[in-house]
Parts: C-alpha cells; sequence; structure tokens
C-alpha cells in the first residue's frame, strides 16, 4: 500500500504552517507540566513466547498474555515487527482503572493485522476487556471494541496515535458495539474501500444499551470507497462494493452510528470518506442525545452524491437533549430529517460554512418539525450558507478553498474567501482544527479554520509573519501591499511594506527578500498571556521584562537577535494601552546617519514609524 499526504495532521512540521509560532504556543502552554511516560513493565516482540515472563529479556508473543500478565496501571511495550490479528480477552477478575497501555516501543511502528477487544462467542456474560489503551500502531485491518454479548460492552477503551487502513475488509475498520467511554485521538482511518464503514458507532442487539460518552478527536478520515473502481488515489484497490451495484455489500460511510448518548467529533477532517461523512441514523432500537460536532472539516467524496452530515430516522423522536454544531466546515449537505428531533431539542448552528442545510424533503426550512408535530427552531448565530440565512448573524456565500476537488481536498480558507472575521468574537474555541489560535479581541473566522494565527511572539513572528521568512510567502499569503518605502539602515537599505488588515496596519521589513522586522497596529494578535495591541500595558510589562527607551519613545528588549519595542499610547507617563509592536533583527532599526544630522550618539532619530 502506498503513503498519501496525510494532510496538516498527522504529518510532523505541518501541523501548522508557521511551526514556530506552534512550537512556542505549546512551549509556554505546557512548560512545566507534562510528565515523562512511564516506563514499560511488560513486553511483546514478534519473536516472544507466551510461555515466558513478558520481561524485556523474555517477551510474551501475544497481546493477550501480555494484558494477563500485566497489573493496573502499566505499559505494555509492542516491538517492531508485524503481528498477526490479535484478540485482547477480559481477565478474571476484570481489571479495574487505572488503564492497561499498549505502546509502541519508542521511535517504532509496529504493525498489527487487527485487534479485538474480546472474542466473538456470543454469550451474554461478555469477554471484552475495559481500561485499556491502545498507542502508536499501525492496524491493517480492524479495530473491534464489540465482542460484549447481550449487555453492556467494553468501556474505557481509548485508540491513540494509531492508523487503521485496509483493502476489502468485510467489516468497519473501527467496529464500536455498546462501548462505554470510549475515546479516538489523533487517528487517522483509512484508506479503505468495497465493504467497510470507517468508524460503525453500533449496538449488537435490539434492547442494547446505547453507547455512552464516545470522543472522536484530532481523527483523520479518508478514502473510504463503496467502490474500488473509481478511487484514483488508490488504482491498487480491487474488488467489487456497494458503489458497484453488490446487492450483498454494505453502504459505506465515513461515520455511521446506530446511536449514542454523549457523541463528540471535533478537530477532526473527514475528507473523501465515504457517500455519508457523519452518518447519524437510528438503528437495532438506538436513539441520540447530546451531540456536538465542533472545529471540524467534511469535505465532498468521489463518485458519490454525499451528505456531510445526516441526523435521520428511521423513527421519531430519536434525537434528544442538544445537537450542536459550531465552528465546522461542511462542504456539502447538513441534513436533519423531518420528525427525528424529540420535543424541546436544542439545535445550534454557530460559526459554521455549509453549502446546504436542509431536511430530507430537499426544502431549506430553518425550523424542524418534531416528532410530535411541534417546531423546533434551532438558534443560529455567525453562520456561512451559501444560499439561504437563517439567523439575523448569518451571511450567504461560497467559501474559497485551497482545493475543492474530492481527490485531494483541502478546506483550508483562501484569502477573499466570505466568512473571514465574520463569526462571533465571543464563545468560539481558543484554537482551531489545526491549533492556530483564535483572536479574542476582534472576529474570528467563520469554519473551522482560522485563515491567520492570532498568535504573536515577541521576538519571532507576528501571526504568519516570522523573521527570517521571504518576500515570496509574505505575498503568497498577504498579497501585494498599499505601499512600499525604503530607508538605509547600519545594515543596509530596508524596504518597509504595509497591509491594511484585521483593521489596522501591518508592517513587514525586508532586506532584499528576507523578512527582518514585523510591526502592527491591530489589537487582532496578541501574547500567550493575551496582551498585544490595546491591551493594558501594565499588563504586558508583568508578562514579559521590558525597559523604557526615551529615545523611541517605547518600552525595548532583546530577544535573541531581533530587538522589540513597545510603544504605548500617550507616551511612558500616560501610555495605559499598547499602540503599536514591532520587533526588527538588531541593527536593521537604526537608520544611518548622516553627517549632517550626526548626533553625539550617532543617531538622530530612533523611533519606528509604523504607519
Amino acid at each position: 500500500m502506498r503513503a498519501r499526504h496525510r494532510g496538516r495532521f498527522l504529518a510532523a512540521g505541518a501541523l501548522i504552517a508557521a511551526g514556530v509560532i506552534a512550537a512556542a504556543v505549546v512551549q509556554c502552554s505546557q512548560a512545566g507540566s507534562k510528565a515523562p511516560p512511564p516506563a514499560a513493565a511488560v513486553f511483546v516482540a514478534v519473536n516472544g513466547s507466551d510461555s515466558g515472563r513478558c520481561t524485556q529479556s523474555a517477551p510474551c508473543a501475544s497481546f493477550d498474555r501480555a494484558y494477563q500478565v500485566a497489573k493496573p496501571g502499566d505499559v505494555i511495550e509492542v516491538a517492531a515487527g508485524t503481528y498477526p490479528v490479535q484478540t485482547v480477552l477480559q481477565s478474571q477478575p476484570p481489571k479495574p482503572e487505572p488503564a492497561v497501555t499498549f505502546r509502541a516501543a519508542a521511535g517504532t511502528r509496529p504493525t498489527v493485522g487487527g485487534i479485538q477487544m474480546g472474542a466473538n462467542n456470543g454469550q451474554p456474560s461478555g469477554t471484552a476487556p475495559s481500561n485499556v489503551v491502545i498507542d502508536g500502531l499501525n492496524i491493517n485491518g480492524q479495530f473491534h471494541a464489540s465482542y460484549a454479548g447481550v449487555g453492556t460492552g467494553a468501556s474505557n477503551i481509548t485508540l491513540m496515535n494509531s492508523h487503521v487502513y485496509g483493502w476489502n475488509a468485510f467489516g468497519p475498520m473501527l467496529l464500536l458495539r455498546d462501548v462505554v467511554n470510549f475515546s479516538a485521538i489523533n487517528d487517522e482511518v483509512g484508506p479503505a474501500c468495497c465493504q467497510a464503514d470507517a468508524i460503525q458507532l453500533s449496538i449488537r442487539n435490539q434492547g442494547n444499551p446505547n453507547p455512552q460518552n464516545v470522543l472522536f478527536d484530532r481523527m483523520y478520515v479518508h478514502d473510504v470507497q463503496d467502490t474500488c473502481h473509481n478511487e484514483p488515489n488508490y488504482p491498487d484497490c480491487s474488488g467489487s462494493g456497494y458503489g458497484d451495484d453488490c446487492g450483498s455489500c454494505e453502504h459505506i460511510d465515513g461515520i455511521q452510528a446506530f446511536g449514542g448518548n454523549g457523541i463528540t467529533i471535533r478537530n477532526s477532517r473527514f475528507y473523501n470518506a465515504g457517500t455519508q461523512n457523519i452518518f447519524l441514523q437510528s438503528a437495532n432500537g438506538g436513539s441520540f442525545s447530546n451531540i456536538l460536532i465542533e472545529n471540524t472539516m467534511v469535505s465532498t467524496s468521489v463518485g458519490s452524491p454525499t451528505n456531510s452530515v445526516s441526523l435521520g430516522g428511521p423513527g421519531v423522536s430519536v434525537f434528544s437533549g442538544f445537537a450542536r454544531f459550531r465552528y465546522d466546515t461542511f462542504q456539502k449537505d447538513v441534513r436533519i430529517y423531518q420528525g427525528v428531533l424529540a420535543p424541546g431539542t436544542q439545535v445550534e448552528f454557530t460559526g459554521n460554512i455549509a453549502d446546504y442545510r436542509g431536511d430530507d424533503g430537499g426544502g431549506e426550512p430553518c425550523a424542524y418539525r418534531a416528532g410530535d408535530g411541534s417546531t423546533i427552531t434551532p438558534t443560529y448565530s455567525h453562520n456561512l450558507f451559501r444560499s439561504k440565512p437563517c439567523g439575523s448573524t448569518d451571511i450567504v456565500g461560497r467559501a474559497l478553498y485551497v482545493n475543492a476537488g474530492p481527490n485531494t481536498p483541502d478546506l483550508h480558507l483562501q484569502r477573499g474567501s466570505p466568512g473571514l472575521g465574520r463569526a462571533d468574537p465571543n464563545g468560539a474555541p481558543h484554537l482551531d482544527i489545526d491549533g492556530d489560535v483564535r483572536p479574542t479581541h476582534r472576529a474570528p473566522d467563520i469554519g473551522a479554520d482560522q485563515r491567520e494565527t492570532a498568535i504573536m511572539v515577541l521576538g519571532r513572528s507576528i501571526g504568519r509573519l516570522r523573521l527570517g521568512s521571504t518576500r515570496a510567502d509574505v505575498v503568497g499569503f498577504y498579497g501585494e501591499p498599499r505601499t512600499a518605502k525604503h530607508f538605509v539602515s547600519t545594515r543596509g537599505t530596508v524596504t518597509v511594506a504595509s497591509y491594511r488588515v484585521h483593521g489596522a496596519n501591518l508592517s513587514v521589513w525586508y532586506s532584499g527578500d528576507k523578512v527582518i522586522g514585523v510591526g502592527t497596529t491591530t489589537s487582532y494578535y496578541s501574547t500567550v498571556g493575551g496582551n498585544g495591541v490595546g491591551s493594558e500595558t501594565g499588563a504586558l510589562l508583568k508578562e514579559t521584562k521590558l525597559t523604557w527607551l526615551d529615545c523611541r519613545h517605547a518600552y525595548r528588549r532583546n530577544s535573541g537577535g531581533a530587538v522589540v519595542y513597545v510603544t504605548p499610547s500617550g507616551g511612558k507617563e500616560k501610555g495605559a494601552h499598547v499602540d503599536s509592536v514591532l520587533m526588527v533583527s538588531h541593527g536593521f532599526d537604526l537608520p544611518k546617519v548622516t553627517s549632517k544630522k550626526k548626533s553625539k550618539k550617532g543617531v538622530t532619530d530612533c523611533r519606528p514609524k509604523l504607519r
């Protein structure tokens, strides 16, 4: 199987375009709080033996043997290599919390032919273990947390930092039956073709309880097809599926859920992921309550008339509690079938991009009929809909994506897209789908993508502008400047390009084609401590050490190879708020002295001009 681009999620260095900014945010916010991972206590290796003690010198061969040996809270280290399908059974007595963790050995990526949490024996007692974490594995097959018999299934299961994929899998990549407290975090699911949903959240038998408290966070679900004849990214896929008129084959979706109480999907991408990307439809007596989809991108699929999200029947009043869609980017439809909402269900659309929002009848109602015939009117705030607004702050238009094609979709926003800077300035998630910081003092962008991070790292960067980047980088993101001026510094000619962005000025200083200075007068950008233009000067002085410089009428600090200037409005005595911020590589901030105006210090005018 060939590798494919993995977008801005799992690929190192591509999570955020301005990597130094992301690193700074993480370092500042997590410094001193992240403990080192615990050492392994139990070991598994391809050449191990289940008659051994599961030590590092005598490892086990199977996951199940290692699990039976492990104590609650132990880490089982999985050595490099390729393992056959592994079945892990509940221990006797069942292991309580804390969870047992299967973790790839450092620097390795073991491959497993599939993982089954429990045996498919059909017994009512259930055989699936609880309190288990799977971390850092390739699963070339299926991951099942399902074999619970009749009754409640496995609880407290986490699949993280793993990749699940396969051809002609006769079942879902992730099959989650009757689970309680299940989490999938930073996983890639796909490619898969012909006969498998990417994720199926199901109910084993009529009368079993709904899955409960299920989280999908930072997922990348991609290239899941119901046919092998229309998949341009993987021509080596072969076989027949639902899309090839196979009557016995399954309908393919990104996520198909039969029911669930408390389903959260956030910070995730569904690219080319089945006929229905997120398909919540009652089955086997299931119902839904408390659904949250947030900071998530859903593209269209190759050759399929897809819906981005569907809330459907059969049955009436099968959705209750709340259904909240917040800061998502839906390239296609969001459909809520008439009658499926229980009376009193709270439905919210806030900050979303949706090409179409409607029902199963092809209309675009702003209100829906509940199961008892009453009317449910969702709350609408700052959405971008293609053709019809529903709330007073909704706007109409079509988003401009980096790549709208289903083969290689990229739903990040281009410059000039409708909805930039048009979301609610209050209540948006602090970070977008990529971990970029949304602004706190100005309106963020509508959708899952905040096109420009609002983080400012003193001495390094303002938003996407980073000291050391190139003119091509700047023009590619911001376009051509409104004005460009020149002056001669002690280190050569400097070009100052000015932009009008986020309601104020953004200046870029070049030496040749290299960025050697960045400055701003907009409150859009702020430090990790929340300070920037417009904030109280005293608050910024508490966050970082700055020294007053009379020559500049500004506060100053050295930061690595750069110097930072913070200018308060009204000067030092009356400057209660920050008026501008400038950071320049050393020497370029000093204009070259002329013979006519040379001062005793060798500098006549040292105040930077930002406007």
